[in-house]
Order: C-alpha cells, then sequence, then structure tokens
C-alpha cells in the first residue's frame, strides 16, 4: 500500500534536515564544566543529564515517534570544549606505539579506531521492566554496596542519574506536547495522545505497540546521544520478537489495525533516518529461529519488509535471518522487497552463525539472539560489548610488501618484515612463505595497535548504556571494564582485499613460476609504472589467470589456505577487555580507502582503485555466473568468521519476479547449504546508475548496496560509485 499523507510529510521533512549536532556537544560541554570537580562517572552523567534537561525539544504535530537531536548548521559557543572523547583516546593510543608499528599505519597495511555504539541494547528489558524498573535494580545494588567499594558505588550512582535523566527526557516531551495542544486543537488529541504515551514510556514497561516502538526509539536516541553527538549506529535488533507482545495485545483487544500498525512502523523507520544516514547505518534482522530450533517468523517480519520497500530509506537496514526452516513465503516476501532496489533484506545463514557462535563460547539462548551490528559484524543482541567497524588489514598491501622486501613502494617505508629480495624467490613455495610471513606480521602490529586502543578506552564511562547491556548493572561495572562487566566481548577485525591477494598469487603461480611467460622483475617494474606501456601484461595478468569465483581449483585453494591462516591468526590471540577476537571480510568503504594508497596489484588491478568490495570475486571478474561463485565460495570456512561476511550479488529484476523466482529462491537455499554465510542482492540496472551520476538531482533517494550496507548513491565519492556499476550483473541463476 502506498505511503499516508502522515508519513509522506514526515519522510520529507526527514531528508530536509541539515546542519550538525552542535547542540548536544554544547550541552555535554556545559554540564562537564559544571560538575568538572566530580570523579569521571558522575561527571559523564551529569553532563548528560545537562543535555536531557535542556536540549531544544522539537516534534511535528503529525508524528507518532517523537524525539530527536536538534541539527545546527553553526557551532554554539564552548563548542571548543566539547567531548570529543575519541581524540584522546587515538593521541594516547598512538603515542605508545613503537617505530615499527607506526610504520605499519603510516604505509596503510591497516587501520584501526574507536567506534562506540554498534550494538544493541536490551530493548526487550527496557520494555518489559521500564528504566523505573532499572533504576530500582540500581538503587538495590548501590544500598548493598559497601562504602570501601568507590568503584561500583560511583558506577551505580552515575546509572541513577543517567536514568533519571533519560525518564525526564521524555517527560520534557509530554510537556511540549500538551503546551502544542493547547495552541492547536486541529491536532489536540494527537498531541495529547504523544504526551501521554512519553509519561508512560521508557519510564514504565510498554503495553501498547505504538508505546513499545516509542520506548525503543527514546532509548535508541538517548544512548547515541550519551556516546557521542550524532552516532546513531546503535540497532534495534530483533524487532519482530520484542515488539510481538505488545503488537498481539493490541490485536486481541481491537484497538490496532494490521494497517494502522504498518504506518506506525513505517514512522519509526523513518524516525531511523534522523542521523546522519550515509555513516550511520542501523540495522534490524527479521525471521531466524529460536532456541529449540523453531522457525521464528510472525505478522511483523511480513509488516517490516512491507515497511521497508515502501518507507525506501537509508535506515533502518533490513536484514533477513535465513535457516532450513525458513518458509518460501517469507522468501517470497523478501524478493518483494529486493526487487524494491534498496539492497534490503541482506540475508544471513543462519545455521552458520549459529555454529560459529557455538564455537565462540555463546550459550544457544544467547545465540539465537544475534544481531548484525553495523553492517554485518555479528553480535549477541543486548549482551554483548562490541568493537567493531574500526579495525581493518590490507590485505592486497601483502604482495607489494613481498615484492620490495618488506619496504611499501607508494610511501617508501619499511612497513613490513624485511622478506628476501627477488633473486631469492626462486620458488613459488619462497614466495608464499614470504607472503604469510608478511600476514603474520601485519596482524601482530594491528592487534597490537587494538590493545593500545581498548586500554586507552576502558577509562571512558558510559553511564547509560551501561544499564541497557548484560551484566553491567547486575555486576557494577561500566561497559568498557571488558569480561567482567558484559556478558561476551568481541572485538572484530576486518580482512580488506583478500580476492586481491589470492588472484594475485594465482597470477604469479601460473604466470612468472610455471609458464614463465614474465619474470618477477618485469612483474614490479610493471606494477611501478602502474602498467603504463604494460597494457599487454596488464591483460595477460588479467584475463590468462584464474580469479576467485569462477569454481576454479587453481584459485580457490589460495583463498581457502589464507582465509585459514588469518582466522588462526586472529582466534589465537585475547583482547585486552578480555574478550574474543573474532576475524571478518566487512570492507565497509574501506576497500575504496585502503586502495587508494595501494599500487598496482599483479591480479591486473591499477594503482588506487577499490580493492574488492567483499569475500567474493573482485568487481567484475566472475565469468561463470552466480553457481561458480557459489563454487568457489562453499570451499572456505566461514563458520568463525563472526566479525562478518560479505558476498554482493547483482541481478536483473526479472531473475527475482514471475517465473525465475523459483529459481533464485533455490539459488540462496543452495548458497547457504553450502556454507555461504550471508547474500546481499542489488537489483537495479547499471544504466540507471550512470543516470544518476549524470543526473544526480533526479535520484537524491536512490539507494545502492555498498559493502555490507546500503547508502544513497548520490552523495557517494565517484570512485566508489564506479566500483559499485564494474560489478557483474546477473541475468539468471
Amino acid at each position: 500500500m502506498p505511503l499516508s499523507d502522515r508519513i509522506a510529510k514526515l519522510r520529507d521533512y526527514t531528508w530536509s534536515r541539515t546542519g550538525a549536532f552542535y547542540e548536544r556537544d554544547y550541552h555535554f560541554s556545559l554540564g562537564r564544566l559544571r560538575h568538572a570537580d566530580q570523579p569521571e562517572p558522575l561527571q559523564t552523567a551529569l553532563a548528560f543529564a545537562h543535555f536531557c534537561e535542556h536540549v531544544t525539544v522539537n516534534l511535528r504535530p503529525e508524528e507518532l515517534i517523537v524525539g530527536e537531536v536538534p541539527r545546527r548548521d553553526e557551532p554554539l559557543p564552548l563548542e571548543s570544549c566539547a567531548p570529543l572523547a575519541n581524540l584522546p583516546v587515538h593521541l594516547a593510543a598512538e603515542a605508545r606505539l613503537q617505530s615499527w608499528e607506526r610504520a605499519t599505519l603510516d604505509a596503510h597495511t591497516h587501520i584501526a579506531g574507536i567506534m562506540t555504539g554498534h550494538m544493541q541494547i536490551d530493548n526487550e528489558r527496557v520494555l518489559t521492566e521500564g528504566l523505573t524498573g532499572l533504576l530500582a535494580a540500581a538503587q538495590h545494588y548501590l544500598d548493598e554496596t559497601p562504602a570501601e567499594d568507590i568503584d561500583r558505588r560511583a558506577f551505580y550512582s552515575a546509572a541513577i542519574i543517567s536514568l533519571r535523566a533519560a525518564i525526564r527526557f521524555a517527560e520534557r516531551y509530554a510537556e511540549f506536547a500538551e503546551s502544542l495542544a493547547e495552541l492547536d486543537p486541529a491536532h489536540r488529541d494527537d498531541l495529547l495522545e504523544v504526551a501521554r504515551i512519553c509519561r508512560k514510556v521508557p519510564a514504565q514497561p510498554a503495553e501498547t505497540f505504538r508505546e513499545a516502538l516509542q520506548a525503543t526509539w527514546s532509548m535508541h536516541l538517548l544512548v547515541a546521544a550519551e556516546t557521542s553527538a550524532g552516532h546513531g549506529c546503535f540497532c534495534p535488533g530483533r524487532v519482530d520478537r520484542f515488539w510481538w507482545p505488545s503488537y498481539e495485545r493490541d490485536l486481541a483487544a481491537g484497538r490496532l489495525t494490521r494497517e494502522q500498525a504498518l504506518e506506525l512502523i513505517e514512522a519509526f523507520f523513518v524516525k531511523m533516518n534522523d542521523w546522519n544516514v550515509n555513516d550511520a547505518p542501523s540495522n534490524i534482522i527479521l525471521g531466524g529461529q529460536d532456541a529449540a530450533g523453531r522457525e521464528f517468523t510472525n505478522d511483523l517480519t511480513y509488516l517490516c519488509l512491507e515497511a521497508s520497500r515502501e518507507v525506501h530509506m537509508v535506515n533502518p537496514s533490513v536484514h533477513l535471518a535465513v535457516s532450513e526452516k525458513t518458509s518460501d513465503e517469507v522468501l517470497e516476501a523478501a524478493c518483494d522487497t529486493l526487487l524494491r532496489g534498496d539492497g534490503y533484506p541482506a540475508m544471513f545463514n543462519d545455521e552458520l552463525i549459529l555454529e560459529g557462535l557455538d564455537r565462540a563460547g555463546v550459550a544457544r539462548e544467547d545465540a539465537v539472539e544475534y544481531v548484525p551490528c553495523s553492517c554485518v559484524e555479528i553480535t549477541v543482541g543486548g549482551k554483548t560489548n562490541a568493537w567493531v567497524a574500526s579495525g581493518y588489514v590490507n590485505m592486497a598491501k601483502l604482495l607489494e610488501l613481498v615484492l620490495h622486501e618488506g619496504t611499501d613502494p607508494v610511501t617508501g617505508i619499511q612497513a613490513g618484515l624485511r622478506t628476501p629480495p627477488l633473486e631469492q624467490l626462486n620458488t613459488f613455495e619462497k614466495l608464499y612463505d614470504a607472503v604469510q610471513a608478511q600476514m603474520r606480521y601485519v596482524v601482530m602490529a594491528h592487534l597490537s595497535l587494538y590493545e593500545k586502543l581498548q586500554e586507552a578506552q576502558k577509562a571512558r564511562p558510559f553511564p547509560l548504556l551501561s544499564c541497557v547491556i548484560r551484566d553491567c548493572l547486575e555486576r557494577g561495572r561500566n561497559i568498557g571494564d571488558g569480561d567482567t562487566a558484559a556478558r561476551y566481548v568481541f572485538t572484530e577485525p576486518e580482512a580488506v582485499g583478500m580476492t586481491n591477494l589470492a588472484d594475485g598469487l594465482a597470477a604469479i603461480e601460473k604466470l612468472v613460476y610455471e609458464e614463465q611467460r614474465l619474470t618477477l622483475g618485469e612483474l614490479r617494474e610493471a606494477l611501478a609504472a602502474d602498467f603504463e606501456g604494460h597494457e599487454q601484461l596488464r591483460l595477460m595478468l588479467l584475463n590468462d589467470a584464474p580469479k576467485f569465483g569462477n569454481d576454479d581449483d587453481d584459485v580457490d585453494h589460495f583463498m581457502t589456505e589464507l582465509t585459514d591462516l588469518w582466522h588462526q591468526l586472529v582466534l589465537a590471540h585475547r583482547s585486552v577487555l578480555r574478550g574474543n577476537y573474532l576475524p571478518g571480510y566487512l570492507a565497509w568503504m574501506m576497500h575504496a580507502a585502503l586502495g587508494e594508497h595501494t599500487g598496482a596489484l599483479p591480479d591486473g588491478r591499477r594503482a588506487r582503485l577499490p580493492l574488492a568490495d567483499c569475500i567474493g570475486p573482485a568487481q567484475g571478474r566472475d565469468r561463470h555466473g552466480p553457481t561458480a561463485i557459489v563454487g568457489s565460495l562453499s570451499k572456505l570456512d566461514l563458520r568463525d568468521a563472526l566479525a562478518g561476511v560479505v558476498h554482493n550479488f547483482r541481478f536483473e529484476p526479472l531473475v527475482l519476479s514471475g517465473a525465475g523466482r523459483p529459481r533464485f529462491l533455490q539459488f540462496l537455499r543452495t548458497l547457504f547449504a553450502r556454507g555461504g554465510a550471508q547474500a546481499q542482492i542489488n537489483v537495479i540496472s547499471p544504466e540507471i546508475l550512470r543516470q544518476a551520476q549524470r543526473h544526480p538531482e533526479r535520484y537524491r533517494d536512490l539507494l545502492v548496496r555498498v559493502a555490507g550496507f546500503s547508502a544513497l548513491f548520490v552523495p557517494l565519492a565517484a570512485h566508489v560509485q564506479q566500483e559499485i556499476i564494474e560489478r557483474t550483473t546477473h541475468e539468471v541463476v
């Protein structure tokens, strides 16, 4: 059904918002200055309370779900004092880097940083207990904590201040709605209902469906505002589960129709785009199975899919957990949504992920609540302190280092392990050994940086967030305290450009060592020139050597061996926070960013171009259709790759519709049955994308799947747009 006038107006308003979140920074800064004599946890809580009490309250009469952090085009006074908490953390970590570690960073062999958020809070607890329930628990724990346990008492005191502040924030919306109702008789009833709901939630348990949605949004906004300005990359998660009880009650009581529920979900989805949408993907995941192994879908699963295709905005990123028990009806609804062209829903292999979580020590009753946070990184909803979307290793760079004895040819820095000169690499085995040695060296540097960042970050308190991640409140610990706080602590580094590395190794093995059509010296010379004057050599590398994604063992075995090594290196470590390191393959935007600092490669790629966007074939190099891609992917063991796997596919619309749909559904089931971890589908033609490049003003709301997330196409950098256009479009499966 088409959008109602109400939702269409709200959507247009959200698209029109500009500016930055200066007001949040201002109130946090002022709050900190006024309480600078307090211990850090109390100072943070009091700054948050100042924000909740003083930030501008705004709502539109037609809104069904309310609450926003205002935007401004210009900074406010005191902006220079804003709590840019990530900057001191970076500086503290970088100050501890050894010279060899700094060299690996300067050469862009890897990158890591601080990204707070990227997790799902315990929405179910908020909806069933309300913040007053959490307040009562915090007060009880404070009363039971001995005076000499200063840290726990400070934690509980800060938690109480923050929970009361969050309740006060909602009360201010209730007061504002009541004041507007006196001035706007035409919307009086609607505004008084807003006031009633905001006085109730999130303070009290949610009873109605609308209350549940409002409580979910309020907490999403507040934990994001607490952690950093304008950072909405928290994930509502499994909404078809924790919204279901209120939906079912409302239907049974006759106070809600299915059409009204759809409009409420659409209003919630529009609200999810209040943040910087291209920078803050925020996920929901639908379907899957429960702890007993039964399929978990209900009417909300279908309503959320319908709302996604009707609202047609970046957020929320919609995902679907697919198991062998998932019905064709659910997959049909997913296809209907995919045909909208937004890349939603992305599909996740439920059985594979649950097996991986079991291997990571996650209890089954928790594991079935997993959520892809941020983009595709797997965490346990409401129970995980997640370090994701911040660490990336440039695997494509390893061959550059080997061909230059560990020196980065782009910067001239000795950035890697000093490996043998070319004349000593007289067998392929020696070259391959050197590549693996470089991987060990760079991964060691990467994890060392993570340790320094986490050590520097541990002291940052997040009192409100800690109240809604199990088991921080019960243990009296800030979420940053590691495994003494949250139930699970995952640090999830990503490998970028692994396909380029495998393709390059296959080309060298065949063309240099087996067929002797060129030497390593000639190859290095051509790469240094970015193939200028060596076009025939480039075409030979590109066309005469096997490429991953074509079910060819001559290259696929490299991917198998290299991914296994990557997993071993990451899984062998425990983080400073005493949690699991989990490997993954999310590129996000880093395949483009790291590609800019990577020279020409032996797979035929020119310098500075984006690296492979996923763990599948590099852009345009799959030559035998999607079934051959499945053949290659099935050789990889991705159970431990919980930091996320991206498999990008682009199909013509006819593949997902009409007579083509049954074959497409079988393709999906085959992909997952053979070990594929994820599938994200773009159903959009390259010609439309080219039209959007030529006439961006006509395609303001065009969405595309990038590398683990969807984004507006027009604002993307030109080289990212081109990389998406160059992906293979499949007409059949």
